[in-house]
């Protein structure tokens, strides 16, 4: 596919550390809130189980172009596809996978090629990047906190034995439980964070769908949750606001860009409302030519029926005609 597609998409750090730290501590700080809004629920195991079949199908050293159908991860985890689909489609809204390429059916033409190459697939699988989401300071806390459990201690393995007198710590203070300079700021973002919940599934959508721009993805679901939670508010889709940003140069700084287009548009009248009003008036315009056309034709019948009636009550008056005209010549010819 080329670096295209990749372009502002990381890369992760490796797959034990994608799948047993990242997705677990994401699906941990994150799913509840997530789950308010989704019509569904998955469990950490489900989501656990494809993201290692994910990984293992994707590069090692990138984490970029996992390949894998929902079928096939359904056969090796043995869960059902709507499962597989649902694990996917959370990691995407965690910020964990990006569908850089969205699977689809292949034309006629195209499964002919590929039935000439021995291919006998009807259709192409979406191709993933796994990475790593950018993590707050409380995201790392949880994340130090994981590493340090399953990682054993240098020179003890995963014994402990006395402690030193030399290693003891006078104070009690801690790196996690000791205040922070601007943590009630970092406490601010995090609320900021979880109140765009709505706004990072639209976020998301964007991300993901294959009419976005390329410049759109130099930005993270994260940073585009505040922008797109004003535009959620109004009932916008993907489509109106690809239709917005339907620029042709890149823009340097893309929410940047996006918050100055948004003070300079109505929020309150999607494209989409004007497409199906226009598609209302169509379709209303093509409801009266067809009751017009319906009328017109009921009045022609009509008028052939009067023309028929008309044509019958003559021909039968002229019957009548020559039957009195045949019958007084025979009197005629009798009298004589």
């Amino acid at each position: 596919m080329g670096d295209g597609p990749w372009a502002g998409v990381a890369c992760w750090g490796g797959e034990q550390l994608w799948v047993q730290v990242h997705v677990r501590v994401a699906y941990k700080l994150f799913y509840d809130q997530l789950r308010a809004d989704l019509p569904w629920g998955v469990s950490v195991a489900a989501v656990v189980a494809v993201a290692q079949e994910m990984a293992i199908a994707a590069d090692w050293s990138t984490g970029r172009n996992s390949r894998l159908s929902n079928e096939t991860i359904s056969e090796r985890t043995g869960r059902s596809v709507r499962t597989v689909q649902r694990a996917r489609t959370l990691l995407r809204l965690l910020g964990l996978a990006t569908e850089v390429l969205r699977g689809r059916q292949r034309t006629r033409r195209e499964r002919l090629a590929s039935w000439r190459v021995g291919d006998r697939a009807r259709g192409w699988a979406s191709v993933y990047a796994l990475h790593g989401r950018r993590t707050s300071a409380f995201e790392s806390q949880h994340i130090t906190r994981i590493i340090e459990d399953v990682s054993p201690h240098p020179r003890r393995g995963l014994f402990s034995s006395c402690i030193s007198r030399q290693s003891v710590v006078t104070t009690e203070t801690t790196a996690f439980n000791r205040g922070a300079a601007r943590r009630r700021e970092q406490k601010r973002r995090l609320t900021l964070r979880r109140n765009h919940l709505k706004g990072a599934v639209l976020a998301s959508r964007w991300h993901r769908d294959s009419s976005t721009p390329a410049w759109v993805r130099r930005a993270s679901v994260t940073a585009w949750a505040p922008v797109c939670e004003i535009l959620a508010a109004h009932g916008w889709t993907v489509q109106d606001i690809n239709t917005l940003t339907g620029v042709r140069t890149e823009p340097s700084s893309p929410v940047a860009y996006m918050r100055w287009v948004l003070k300079r548009t109505d929020l309150d009248f999607p494209p989409h409302i004007e497409w199906e009003a226009a598609r209302a008036m169509a379709r209303r315009e093509a409801d009266a030519r067809i009751a017009q056309q319906l009328r017109e034709r009921d009045e022609q019948g009509q008028r052939r029926a009067a023309g028929a009636t008309a044509g019958a009550a003559a021909r039968e008056e002229i019957r009548r005609n020559l039957a009195d005209l045949a019958r007084r010549r025979v009197d005629r010819k009798g009298r004589r």
